[in-house]
Order: structure tokens, then C-alpha cells, then sequence
């Protein structure tokens, strides 16, 4: 790999090297990184932090440990359980060609699943950077998580993976979110469609976030107006996508949409499932596009036409741009954007209402 520096430097550098540079005593380094609150002032805190980072170092799984001149080991993190990974969906799209790419160069993955994901980073932070990985890849992370500033803190390499935002900070890697809703609202335009509402997702969720402000600009780009259905009501981790198409049951026929786009799958096949229930054709009355091209738009009837995200390219490039922030300090970030591809099935039909 280009650009790669010889890990010299960054392996020599032990607790006491940071304890110097912070002024402080090796206990207080050995507190901080293992996160015993209360017994460090914040500022002596930030100052050790700062001398992490500054130094290169990163705790090692033992003091025997052998030095890495290589990326070994890395840690697979997501929110959902252990077992989903082995089921139909985006983690496990994610988990199985980043397991090939990392067996095809040797390196070792741990998987961090389920609550640890969820729960207040601060207090489980030495399961993420015991020395066991020599970095990580967070997979779907929340909006709002400390996870990632944590990592920085105390400067282990992570990438961020289906999540392309400003607000972490961090090395990302990502579909191309608005390219994929360009593709789906421009099938739907080449088809007829002008009346077009999009499924939105819970605002904790980044991708949906981002795909919802791509919809409302485009649209807006392209001069057709954004179609309000109302707000699906709110549970404490999914919505509920039956309300929402009852909503759209009752709006007139003439300000009903004549299209839906999903912000993923699942959110797509919900609504196309309670519609159906509610007497409204698909594609007939409804159109309905999807975003993921998962298992779940192979399996409903209609088959969903959807975006294809770009799986085995993620992951590789995920594997990658860690191995690449390895080698390198300070670790630079970067934010990578992948094409996919529209793939076409029944879910859509020519409009039968113009605006």
C-alpha cells in the first residue's frame, strides 16, 4: 500500500513516554485510558488525551504482547445482535465480504455486537480498545454517538462504515446516498411520475437522514414539489409504517402521491404491504421504489425496484482505509462516496395521473 511509514516510531512508544509528555504520573495515564472517572481532573484528562494522540500510542491486549508491524486484527462493530448477523440484511452484506477481503490478506476480525454497541461508551470504552485490534470498523453507528471521539482520544484507527456525515469526524465509507436517490426519483420521472412522497426513517439513523435531505433537494432542483403524507408515528426503535399508509388512504385521490421513495428496504416493503391491505394496488395505484437492493426487495411481490448499494466494495474499502490509517500518524480522514446501480423490477409502473 502507497504512502505506507514503518510502525518504528509509533511501537516504541510506551505509557511513559504519554506520562511525560502530559507531565503527569504513568497511574494517571493507566486511569485515564481505562476510564476511571472521578479520580482525574478534567483538565489533567484532556492534557493525557492530547499526549495519546500526540505520541502515537496505543495499548497493547498484554504487556508481553508482541509488537505488530502490521495490521493483524480488527474489530467489527455493530448495534444489532450477534445472531442477525447471520440473517438476511445490510450488517450482514457488510460482514461477509469484509470476512473474505480479511482472510485474502491475513488479518484476524473480532466482532463486537448487541448492547455494548448501544450503551454509554465512556463506561465500556476498554472493550474497544483493549489491544486486541489494532483498529476498528463501526458499522451503521447512531447519529449522536461518542464512540468515534472516544477512538480519536485515544487514537485508535477506525472507519466508519454506512454513515457519510460531518458530525463524527472520523475516515468514512459509504454509498453514495444522494446518487442513489437521484436514481430512484429519476426512474420514477421517466415513468410519469410527478406526485412523489418519500418514507422517511428515525432520525437517530444517518443514512436516513441524509437520503431525506437528498430527496427534498432534488426534488426541488428538478422543480417538482415534495408531497407531504404526514409523520409515521414514533416507537421507541422502529415507525410505524401502517399509520403512515392509512394517512395516504385518506388524502383525495387527486393529492394522493402516485409514488413512494423508501429510504431503505424495509421501509419500502412495509408500506407496500399496508397498502396492499388497505385496497391500493401496486404498481397499479402506487408506485414504490426501495434503497438497498437487499433480500427483502428480491422477496415481496411485487419485486421492489431498489438502489443497489455496492456491498463487497464497501467492505473492501473499508478494510483498506483502516489498514491505511494504521501506518499512518497522525491518521488523516477521509470520506469515500461508491456508485451503485438501480435495479428494475415490477414495484413500478407508468403513472396514470399528471400534476
Amino acid at each position: 500500500m502507497s504512502n505506507r511509514r514503518t510502525t518504528e516510531n509509533k511501537t516504541s512508544v510506551n505509557m511513559d513516554d504519554v506520562a511525560r509528555a502530559a507531565q503527569v504520573s504513568k497511574a494517571a495515564v493507566s486511569l485515564v485510558l481505562n476510564n476511571r472517572p472521578g479520580q482525574i481532573s478534567a483538565d489533567t484528562r484532556k492534557r493525557i488525551l492530547l499526549a495519546v494522540r500526540e505520541t502515537g500510542y496505543r495499548p497493547t491486549a498484554s504487556s508481553r504482547a508482541d509488537v505488530r508491524s502490521k495490521l493483524a486484527a480488527v474489530g467489527f462493530v455493530v448495534s444489532t445482535n450477534a445472531s442477525d448477523l447471520l440473517l438476511p440484511g445490510y450488517h450482514s452484506r457488510i460482514f461477509r465480504p469484509l470476512l473474505r477481503a480479511a482472510e485474502a490478506a491475513q488479518i484476524n476480525v473480532m466482532i463486537y455486537t448487541g448492547g455494548l454497541f448501544d450503551v454509554d461508551t465512556e463506561e465500556n470504552v476498554r472493550s474497544y480498545c483493549d489491544g486486541r485490534c489494532d483498529g476498528l470498523i463501526l458499522c451503521t453507528i447512531r447519529r449522536g454517538s461518542t464512540l468515534p471521539q472516544v477512538l480519536s482520544e485515544r487514537g485508535t484507527p477506525y472507519v466508519v462504515v454506512g454513515c457519510l456525515v460531518d458530525e463524527f469526524g472520523a475516515t468514512c465509507v459509504d454509498v453514495d446516498n444522494r446518487a442513489g436517490v437521484a436514481a430512484q426519483i429519476g426512474h420514477l420521472v421517466e415513468m410519469g411520475h410527478r406526485r412523489i412522497a418519500f418514507c422517511p426513517g428515525l432520525d437517530f439513523v444517518p443514512a436516513a437522514i441524509a437520503r431525506q435531505t437528498a430527496f427534498r433537494s432534488i426534488m426541488q432542483e428538478m422543480g417538482l414539489e415534495v408531497i407531504d403524507c404526514g409523520t409515521p408515528v414514533v416507537g421507541e426503535f422502529s415507525l410505524d409504517y401502517a399509520q403512515w399508509a392509512r394517512q395516504i388512504a385518506e388524502m383525495p385521490q387527486n393529492l394522493r402521491p402516485t409514488a413512494i421513495v423508501g429510504w431503505n428496504d424495509d421501509s419500502a416493503a412495509e408500506i407496500m404491504g399496508a397498502c396492499v391491505r388497505l385496497g391500493i394496488r401496486i404498481p397499479e395505484e402506487l408506485s414504490v421504489v426501495g434503497f438497498d437492493d437487499s433480500h427483502t426487495a428480491e422477496s415481496v411481490l411485487p419485486g421492489m425496484t431498489s438502489y443497489r448499494q455496492p456491498y463487497d466494495q464497501i467492505a473492501a474499502t473499508a478494510l483498506s482505509l483502516l489498514e491505511d490509517a494504521f501506518y499512518r500518524n497522525p491518521i488523516e480522514k477521509r470520506h469515500v462516496e461508491l456508485a451503485g446501480g438501480l435495479t428494475v423490477r415490477g414495484s413500478v409502473a407508468p403513472s396514470k395521473q399528471q400534476s
